[in-house]
């Protein structure tokens, strides 16, 4: 009982106390520097998000979407090349050409820093590798109608062609049908993105606690100028401060905020692209009737319906287009976490200097 009473006659002794003036003064400039510090906290939070997925989708996201893209067309260019070279009598001899060889380099250059951005994860890695993997049939394929070509058998030449265009073009397991599905899941992934960029604020607005903050300080110093008739003073440029940051972060965050929807609308777009116009497939029909009389199932019962299913794609080029995503540039507002964390600093330098000359009258004794 006796510890009781002690408590009690502590807390009777601390409430008199905090109702002196020394006593307000001191509660009225802790709270300000810990509300200082805690007010900027949800700030912070909430442009740190907002920042980070912008910079994911610039660093990783985006840049991946692009490079697999960049590689779809290249694939499709490159096959449209070496199936028009070896429909020409000159280019059976001489192989598929050096355009060939370039998009074929572009393609495999892009699937590399796709898989250096990888931004979907262990899904994205194994459908890349896939990838790699048809992609090496499909070059040996190439290689193998072009050898057949030049050793004048344009049969096999015309069935090495056929199955490479199937190995690029099959909807079961192609492998534009592969980058189709990684394409899903970049799709997938950037809406996921996007989705966490607008919802990154906390259950209270993170302007609520700046707002409260500014209140504070505002009573504060209302409680000086009454008591003292001191109407200038730290706490004055504490809350000025205060509402400058309000300012500099809503910027920021509607900057970013708009970032992250421009890049959306972009890469939506580059994930929308259709494939150039494609006349390959019509190409190896004609080779197919020429060399193996493919209505008589010369090169296989499969050729002729395959054929007549493929897609002649978009009336343009998909590589003729520009794939214009600004993912170069770094993420707005990169500046604005120190700034944060510097202003909760200055801010709270600013109460202690506007409270300490009237503390430093109470210093001695009660009043």
């Amino acid at each position: 009982m006796s510890s009781v009473r002690w408590l009690g006659a502590r807390l009777r002794a601390a409430g008199r106390w905090s109702r002196t003036t020394r006593g307000t003064l001191w509660t009225l400039c802790v709270c300000s520097v810990l509300g200082s510090f805690v007010a900027v906290l949800p700030a912070l939070d909430h442009f740190r998000g907002l920042h980070d997925v912008s910079t994911a989708v610039r660093e990783r996201t985006g840049p991946m979407i692009v490079d697999v893209q960049a590689a779809r067309n290249a694939l499709i260019s490159a096959n449209e090349t070496a199936v028009a070279a070896f429909s020409d009598a000159g280019g059976r001899l001489t192989g598929p050409g050096q355009e060939y060889y370039n998009q074929m380099a572009i393609a495999s250059q892009s699937l590399a820093q796709a898989a250096e951005v990888n931004a979907v994860g262990r899904p994205g890695t194994e459908a890349l590798q896939t990838v790699e993997g048809l992609l090496a049939s499909y070059s040996d394929l190439i290689s193998q109608a072009g050898a057949h070509f030049r050793a004048e058998d344009e049969l096999m030449g015309t069935v090495a062609l056929w199955n490479a265009w199937r190995q690029l073009h099959d909807p079961h397991g192609g492998i534009i049908a592969k980058l189709g599905e990684l394409r899903a899941l970049q799709a997938e992934e950037l809406g996921d993105q996007v989705r966490t960029g607008g919802t990154t604020a906390g259950p209270v607005p993170w302007w609520v606690w700046l707002a409260g903050l500014f209140l504070l300080l505002a009573a504060a110093h209302v409680f000086i100028v009454r008591r003292f008739r001191r109407r200038l003073g730290g706490l004055v440029l504490a809350a000025i401060a205060v509402v400058v940051l309000g300012v500099a972060v809503h910027d920021a965050v509607e900057r970013t905020g708009a970032d992250i929807r421009n890049l959306d609308a972009e890469l939506r777009g580059v994930l929308a692209e259709p494939d150039g116009r494609m006349t390959a497939h019509r190409t190896i029909a004609a080779l197919a009737d020429r060399f193996c009389r493919s209505a008589d199932g010369g090169c296989g019962p499969t050729l002729p319906e395959r054929l007549r299913q493929a897609s002649p794609g978009a009336p343009l080029l998909a590589t003729d287009r520009v794939v214009s995503a600004d993912l170069r540039a770094a993420a707005p507002g990169a500046w604005l976490e120190t700034a944060i964390t510097a202003s909760a600093v200055v801010i709270a330098g600013l109460a202690v200097a506007g409270f300490w000359p009237r503390l430093d009258e109470y210093s001695f004794g009660k009043r």
